[in-house]
């Protein structure tokens, strides 16, 4: 008929068809909890139909359409959209028909609405979207595109992605990324010729090149290459991109040494321009492993709210750095210090309520069984040296106890006391904590380790975050204070008397996982520290495969994933 039948019993009869699709799937054991999503999706509409009408029909269109390019959003290819397009092309013949092609229809654009809005897998959604009210509204061609646009992450930061999934997976149709020898090693000290930015060479016509020589120029003419592909060196141009063209002899140079260090900056490498063992492990990473390193880093922002706030802090654990936003844009940027993958930062998103100036240490017991209680019995005097209190409970006022009437060789997993380090400069906690009470006891803070913020992979905490100026961090949060100028911070940082100073409006802090993002229209890649891209790629391993070719009318609804 192509049009569903109109009629005052028509919700009723719509319902009893729903419900029995409903239970049709869970005998063919393909309903899951999104059989009891399509039952809710048409209880909102009192049972009308959606898709079998002409403007149904449009809007329906319009979701095929996207779930068709599904990969382009980090999405696997498996939502049957050939089949979807030939059932709607071909109008049921019966009531029967219509209704159940709606239902199982429903069920294909709600899991695929769900997959884009939370990601694949995704039990306990973060972002508020609200997928069946969005769906509800999409009864034709212009407000399924606008259903779209709200479904899919709001953040810039996620198109980027997008875009640059993209451009790689054009690189990998066009055979990916040359390679350059593992051996390989270069440096402007080493470089041949009479000076590093010398004109090149023209190399001569039957010249006699021994093969040393013709290793080393052909090494460096594949890292150039290398370095072109990917857009670090030139403009894509291969001619004199690397400070020769090419019928001169390659040689390592300020123009390719340039590329190398922008290479270098991308991948979180030591800046340093020498082609050496990490630098040629980075650049013969594939590109189909950068391919699903972009895929998982765009389901991320999936797991974060759109409004991560006008004012917020931004931390990147990967990137072991911190950002203070302000109207998205960063206004404050600095290093830390993460978690050890043993003691890994979790990620979360909370909110800053309070400051704590010339804070007190509570240590952990894990810490204080670990790792104190080890030393101490070692060395008594290292309690009085690092500023610690043995305290009883954790009452107050704190009863605290005479150290020396511990035997400390004797003790073990049941020590009956706490310990706590009174503020001062080797305080661990340093002078400042930036607190976001939460679960896992995680929080901001400053510390007396300031060393550790010239190491390139900055994980040496037991989960807390480590900033590098907790000044300019305090004067963010404060900035809307009079009270609290940078000399007033300092001031209460080295007090050495406990001071918490409640935010008037708590601002949000979000600890992220990212080891891919854009800057400056430029892919950063780094280390996947924690192995969080590893556990989670298999999610989406099957992206880049095709779906089977199935025969018209078997496209039916199955939730399993």
């Amino acid at each position: 008929t192509g049009q569903a039948p109109r009629g005052e019993d028509l919700p009723e009869r719509l319902a009893s068809h729903v419900r029995r699709a409903i239970d049709t799937f869970e005998q063919e054991g393909s309903r899951d909890a999104a059989g009891g999503d399509v039952l809710r999706f048409y209880e909102g509409r009192n049972f009308q139909p959606a898709w079998m009408s002409a403007g149904g029909r449009e809007a329906a269109g319009v979701f095929l359409a996207r779930m068709e390019q599904a990969s382009a959003d980090g999405l696997p290819a498996t939502y049957d959209v050939d089949c979807w397009r030939m059932r709607l092309d071909t109008p049921p013949d019966t009531l029967e028909e219509v209704f159940l092609a709606d239902v199982e229809l429903s069920a294909a654009i709600l899991r695929f609405a769900s997959d884009l809005a939370h990601g694949p897998e995704t039990d306990e959604p973060v972002r508020d979207t609200d997928v069946q009210g969005v769906l509800q509204d999409a009864a034709d061609q212009p407000s399924a595109r606008v259903a779209l646009d709200r479904l899919e992450p709001q953040h810039a930061e996620y198109r980027e992605l997008r875009r640059a999934l993209v451009h790689h997976r054009s690189t990998a149709e066009q055979g990916g990324w040359p390679t350059v020898p593992e051996d390989m090693l270069l440096s402007l000290e080493d470089a041949p010729g009479e000076t590093p930015d010398s004109p090149a060479a023209a190399l001569e016509e039957g010249e006699d090149i021994d093969e040393e020589d013709r290793r080393l120029m052909e090494g460096i003419a594949a890292v150039c290459e290398r370095l072109v592909a990917s857009g670090d060196a030139g403009d894509g141009n291969r001619n004199d991109a690397c400070g020769f063209g090419p019928g001169d002899r390659p040689a390592y140079n300020d123009t390719l040494e340039r590329g190398v260090r922008q290479f270098q900056a991308r991948h979180g490498l030591l800046v340093d321009g020498i082609v050496g063992p990490r630098t040629v492990e980075a650049i013969n990473r594939p590109v189909e492993e950068r391919i699903t390193q972009i895929i998982v880093n765009m389901n991320r922002w999936r797991q974060l709210p759109d409004d991560l706030g006008r004012t917020h802090v931004f931390v990147n654990i990967p990137a072991f750095t911190l950002e203070g936003r302000d109207a998205s844009r960063p206004v404050l940027e600095m290093r830390v210090v993460a978690g050890e993958p043993e003691t890994a930062t979790p990620t979360m998103s909370d909110e800053i309520s309070y400051l704590e100036f010339s804070p007190y240490w509570n240590v952990p017991d894990s810490i204080t069984r670990n790792s104190l209680l080890p030393q101490i019995a070692r060395d008594p005097g290292y309690l009085a040296r690092q500023g610690f209190d043995v305290i009883r409970g954790w009452g107050q006022p704190a009863e605290i106890v005479n150290p020396s009437t511990i035997d400390w060789q004797a003790v073990g997993d049941g020590f009956p006391y706490r310990l706590r380090q009174r503020p001062g400069p080797n305080n661990a906690m340093g002078l400042v904590k930036f607190m976001f009470p939460n679960d896992d006891a995680i929080y901001l803070h400053d510390t007396p380790a300031d060393h550790r913020f010239e190491e390139r992979r900055r994980a040496f905490s037991h989960g807390c975050v480590r900033v590098e100026d907790p000044v300019a961090l305090a004067a963010f949060l404060l900035r809307d204070e009079n009270t609290w100028s940078r000399d007033a911070i300092e001031n209460a940082m080295h007090d050495g008397e406990r001071q918490v100073v409640t935010l008037p409006e708590h601002v949000p802090v979000h600890l992220a996982y990212f080891t891919a993002w854009v800057e400056d229209g430029a892919v950063q890649f780094r280390g996947d520290l924690y192995g969080l891209d590893a556990s989670e790629r298999r999610t989406f391993e099957s992206t880049e495969d095709s779906p089977r070719p199935r025969e018209a009318g078997c496209c039916r609804f199955s939730a399993g994933r």
